[in-house]
């Protein structure tokens, strides 16, 4: 059984997405505190976790293989449709509270 985990170079590009996402969410929450964009790898998606003191939320999903960007559907699965690709700026597919809707 052949287990899926991120390549070094996938990983490089996850967090240089997370860390634009965080730089939105900083700008949107003003001078109130913002939540902190953490990352948890899964077997297929890499979780991007929207975490404040005492609340933790879903921001979105990455595909470990393509570096496709999904929306949440739920706390485990993302929405079938991909918004955009980790390659790409986090503008074009994502906003301070979470991966965008389809336009």
């Amino acid at each position: 059984m052949q287990t899926n985990t991120a390549s070094p170079e996938m990983l490089l590009l996850v967090s240089r997405f997370v860390g634009e996402c965080q730089e939105m969410v900083n700008k949107s929450y003003g001078t109130l505190s913002p939540p902190t964009l953490l990352v948890e790898q899964g077997k297929r998606y890499i979780k991007i976790v929207s975490s404040q003191p005492h609340t933790r939320s879903i921001y979105g999903f990455v595909d470990i293989a393509t570096g496709d960007v999904l929306k949440a559907a739920s706390w485990q699965a993302p929405a079938k449709h991909v918004r955009g690709n980790v390659r790409k700026h986090a503008s074009a597919c994502a906003g301070p509270y979470g991966i965008v809707y389809l336009r």
